[in-house]
């Protein structure tokens, strides 16, 4: 009898997947970087741990046959893209092999006649996005994390980011894919028509369903015509209403011409100002909100309507950038905050959908509330507003695990009471998973767990993510 039976059951593990795929693309998890344990930001991290094994397949049918493998014996498997989720969605346990799809990175020709582009899942939105403008061309969704998030992870969780209110999330920009269930079975295609009604969409299974249904291995995608004119400007306004009535005078401008419409609290100001050396707020006027703005239209269109909006009081002080340095000097406002969050500790973070209009009050009041429950905690406010999707972020300088569940408990209960979504765009991975009833009835999680447990019977793919563990 060996002297350590699960030294020899691991053993025996990495000798089967060496044998499917290759030694040189099987690690136990002893030898792990800790970059494939837990993520930059540490979301989801309480629960993470070292796992079995982590494989690298190069293609389609090697992950077919890892998959095959491990469903035959029962073993939990855990996608991985380029750990940049902030719910736990790919943070794995000690029984788990992850199987990270970053070597998968391929990105094929480019369909000039159709603008579409057929990608593999560990390709990451930089790389894209960079062989995408040497033809002039853009990748629709855009986030913060573009260095590492790859395709893969940005389907399966549905991925948003700046640009919805242009081009939408990634469900409006998949055509088609290809994935590998559970069993290894490979299903999908990689479609180049926008219009299909061929019986069900089955793709749209995957998208979104955070590596619980099945593992994306590639898919064909939706590119744009890099915009003629990009005008970006910075704004102060005085009070939420002007956030509101600013937005309406942005949509009358032609239809889809609109890009970005980014709100920022004055306590994110107060971030960005204390705390973050290189980005800065382009002018000293204090203000209730800020507002960064991208429209695909020139220049004057823009200065135009910001002019009507400083003469109503709308606006008090504006910026319109007058070259590429500008521009970029603006984004770093909305996208350098990392800068300054990371000297504030501990963070619980907050992913939520609601309607525009409730946005100022739902903020004074879950500040209010939770700094009634630890006094010492700063509450900092953006969202994508055209969408009406708020990020609230809370550092509480503790972080301790009951401190994290009280504020959870606290804001997601108010999420509920005016039927909000208790996700916008991060997913729900683990640490959202005991308020997925806030959001869905209780026959939409049945139906959920009935779709699970039909495309995965024995629960080995991502378990617990999402939904507490089926089959």
């Amino acid at each position: 009898m060996s002297a350590n039976p699960q030294r020899s059951t691991d053993d025996g593990l990495i000798a089967e997947l060496a044998a499917i795929i290759g030694p040189g693309a099987v690690r136990r998890g002893a030898e792990l970087d800790e970059r494939y344990i837990r993520n930059a930001w540490g979301y989801g991290n309480e629960t993470a741990q070292t796992p079995r094994a982590i494989v690298w397949p190069r293609s389609t049918g090697e992950v077919s046959r890892v998959l095959s493998y491990c469903n035959a014996i029962g073993q939990t498997v855990v996608p991985q893209g380029g750990l940049s989720g902030v719910v736990g969605g790919a943070c794995a346990t000690a029984r788990d092999v992850v199987v990270s799809l970053e070597r998968m990175n391929g990105i094929g020709e480019i369909d000039d006649e159709s603008i579409i582009v057929a990608v593999e899942a560990g390709a990451t939105l930089q790389a894209i996005s960079e062989r995408l403008a040497e033809r002039r061309l853009v990748f629709p969704v855009d986030i913060g994390s573009r260095a590492t998030a790859t395709l893969g992870g940005m389907i399966a969780s549905n991925a948003g980011g700046l640009n919805v209110v242009k081009y939408g999330m990634m469900r409006q920009n998949v055509l088609g894919l290809e994935a590998v269930l559970a069993d290894g079975t490979v299903v999908g295609g990689l479609g180049k028509v926008l219009k299909d009604n061929a019986g069900y969409d089955l793709k749209h299974i995957f998208i979104g369903s955070e590596g619980t249904l099945g593992i994306v291995t590639r898919a064909t995608v939706r590119v744009f015509d890099k915009p003629q004119a990009i005008s970006t400007a910075f704004v102060g306004v005085a009070c939420f209403a002007g956030v509101a009535r600013l937005l309406r005078r942005l949509r009358q401008l032609p239809l889809g011409t609109l890009a970005a419409y980014e709100v920022m609290w004055s306590s994110y100001g107060q971030l960005i100002r204390e705390f973050c050396t290189r980005a800065r707020i382009p002018f000293p006027t204090d203000c209730a909100f800020y507002l960064l703005i991208e429209a695909h239209v020139e220049c004057d269109a823009i200065e135009r309507v910001l002019a009507e909006a400083l003469e109503s009081g709308e606006a008090i002080d504006a910026v319109v950038a007058k070259s590429e340095r500008e521009r970029a000097a603006l984004w770093l406002v909305r996208e350098g905050s990392g800068e300054g969050l990371r000297k504030l500790g501990s963070l619980v973070t907050f992913d939520i959908s609601l309607p525009l209009a409730d946005m100022p009050l739902f903020v004074e009041q879950a500040s209010r509330e939770v700094a009634a429950l630890f006094p010492a905690t700063r509450s900092i406010a953006l969202a994508h507003g055209a969408d009406g999707n708020l990020h609230l972020i809370f550092a509480t300088g503790g972080g301790s695990a009951e401190e994290r569940l009280a504020i959870d408990h606290l804001v997601y209960r108010k999420v509920k009471e005016i039927a909000g979504s208790i996700s916008a765009e991060h997913g729900i991975g683990t640490s959202k998973r005991p308020y997925l009833g806030y959001s869905r009835s209780a026959a939409e999680i049945e139906l959920m767990k009935r779709l699970k447990s039909t495309l995965d019977p024995k629960g080995i793919l991502n378990p617990g993510k999402v939904l507490h563990d089926v089959g």
